[in-house]
């Protein structure tokens, strides 16, 4: 493992926050997964804590582990394609090999979602312009 994973786990977080149709990320693990696996693989995360990118190395193979949710607005399998392929743009070259993992876990209605001023969120969230 090197030491810029914790740089290409804000890069894919990144990424994946910026996708269309995602509304959130969550934690790759329980805690108690993240512990029980310390011994045959090291979780290293975006942030303190668990943070919201999992990414370890598996028997010499990077895994990437990301748990989302998803505007309804958009399809499911559509949208997790759209982050896979998002997480694969974000590893670059290390995404030969690389097993990459995405689960959708909710969706939520874009109505739903406060307003944040200077995102592409702000004003509330439109449908889909395109889909896979």
């Amino acid at each position: 493992m090197t030491t810029d994973l914790p740089d290409l786990a804000r890069a894919i977080e990144v990424q994946v926050t910026a996708t269309e149709g995602v509304a959130g990320l969550y934690p790759p693990h329980s805690a108690l997964r993240t512990i029980l696996e310390a011994g045959r693989a090291r979780t290293v995360a975006a942030t303190d804590g668990e943070g919201l990118v999992g990414l370890r190395e598996e028997a010499g193979t990077l895994v990437v582990h990301i748990r989302f949710a998803g505007l309804a607005e958009y399809p499911g399998p559509a949208l997790v394609r759209r982050v896979a392929t998002a997480v694969r743009h974000a590893l670059g070259d290390r995404a030969e090999g690389a097993e990459v993992r995405v689960q959708l876990c909710a969706f939520v209605a874009g109505a739903d979602l406060p307003e944040v001023e200077g995102t592409r969120r702000a004003g509330g969230v439109a449908g889909p312009t395109g889909q896979d």
